[in-house]
């Protein structure tokens, strides 16, 4: 039986061989060096999180990765994009993974050893932002004024990040894991399932009102388990989408997420009232 690619990201892949599952990281250096990373994270956490285990390592023309031991696997974008009947399940679901890691508490040398970064580094990122350079004071002012926090976040939490290994929800794709305010976790979760699109995947949540319906079940879900402030989550979705518009800008002209992006920028500033999620929610033809 030959190798099937179950799905395929930035730096690694998830490959069926034989029946078994395979968890690859791609053989650029860049990669190799976040499978090492994400590695050591998936080591360090397994008993505070939900997370594949590594102890079956393997090698593969020259990369490196781990059997996952399943007898089924589904990604919850496959899922979304198969079904949409149950929004609310898997809203619920991709909150509960947030609430679990949200709650996990690191001792300074746990935390030491992991070399996590900081959110605070958003602040060079605003500095270092060439597109809608007349909000950047603005930008920074505003990132200044949201506490720092002291959780564990992803901070890149969609859909495509969890993997249901034998009935179980996994959290992956751990190269962006940080210290922070658990608000930008959740902003950063809003930003992706507004978009609902991943590269490879494509469309996972097709209207408007599922993605509208998903965001709302998402954030009554967290907010029934921890403390939710929808201020500092506004805050971090302007601060996202103006960062994400400078690194995403075309020479060939705007597309439609970053026509939105930009105007949620100029709205909020503007000081109107807006509908943040109306900014956000696109569509991929």
């Amino acid at each position: 039986m030959s190798r099937q690619l179950f799905c395929d990201f930035e730096c690694h892949e998830i490959l069926k061989d034989n029946g078994d599952y395979i968890y690859l990281y791609k053989s650029d250096d860049h990669a190799r060096k976040l499978g090492l990373d994400e590695m050591n994270l998936l080591e360090s956490l397994s008993h505070k999180i939900p997370l594949l285990d590594t102890h079956d390592k393997v090698r593969i023309d020259d990369r490196t990765g781990f059997k996952i031991k399943a007898d089924s696997l589904d990604l919850m974008a496959f899922e979304i994009r198969n079904n949409q009947e149950n929004l609310q399940n898997y809203a619920i679901r991709l909150a509960d993974i947030l609430i679990k890691l949200h709650q996990v508490e690191l001792s300074s040398a746990v935390m030491k050893s992991l070399n996590l970064r900081s959110l605070s580094r958003f602040e060079d990122y605003i500095k270092k932002m060439t597109c809608l350079t007349e909000y950047k004071d603005k930008l920074l002012e505003l990132h200044t004024h949201i506490a720092d926090g002291a959780s564990l976040c992803h901070l890149d939490l969609g859909p495509y990040h969890v993997l249901k290994v034998n009935g179980k929800d996994n959290l992956i794709g751990l190269h962006s894991l940080s210290i922070g305010n658990p608000m930008a976790d959740i902003a950063k979760s809003i930003f992706w399932i507004c978009s609902g699109y991943v590269p490879g995947i494509r469309t996972y949540l097709m209207t408007e009102k599922a993605k509208r319906d998903f965001v709302h079940f998402f954030i009554d879900r967290y907010r029934s388990e921890l403390h939710y402030n929808e201020e500092e989550v506004i805050k971090w979705l302007v601060i996202l989408a103006a960062l994400e518009f400078d690194t995403e800008y075309p020479e060939e002209g705007m597309r439609e997420d970053l026509t939105g992006m930009k105007g949620l920028v100029e709205a909020y500033f503007s000081g109107e009232e807006i509908d943040y999620l109306g900014y956000l929610i696109w569509f991929d033809d």
